[in-house]
């Protein structure tokens, strides 16, 4: 919860968050069993219009898991996989020399 407090403080204080500031506070709510918080703030990643990387999703997903919530985490999985792939061609045009 201080993670999630110093994050609005932060926005209210007219300083912008930052990816690196919202994965902070992800991490926190995964290491506090804070589901919900994580996901909030992970969706508010797109509000304050930046984009999550691999490891807010990450994070997210193991919040979810430890809040034994494996259908959230699984939609999570699901999501990042193509969101960053088709965020990022490179990777996906080395997933599908793989595939090959």
């Amino acid at each position: 919860q201080k993670a999630i407090a110093l994050l609005t403080a932060m926005c209210q204080s007219m300083l912008e968050p930052t990816t690196i500031s919202f994965n902070s506070s992800i991490s926190a709510c995964e290491k506090g069993v804070e589901w919900p918080e994580a996901l909030a703030l992970l969706a508010a990643m797109g509000l304050a219009i930046l984009e999550p990387d691999i490891i807010s999703y990450s994070s997210a997903i193991s919040a979810c898991e430890k809040g034994a919530e494996w259908r959230r985490a699984l939609t999570l999985l699901t999501a990042m996989s193509k969101e960053l792939l088709t965020r990022t061609p490179s990777a996906t045009m080395r997933l599908s020399a793989l595939v090959k």
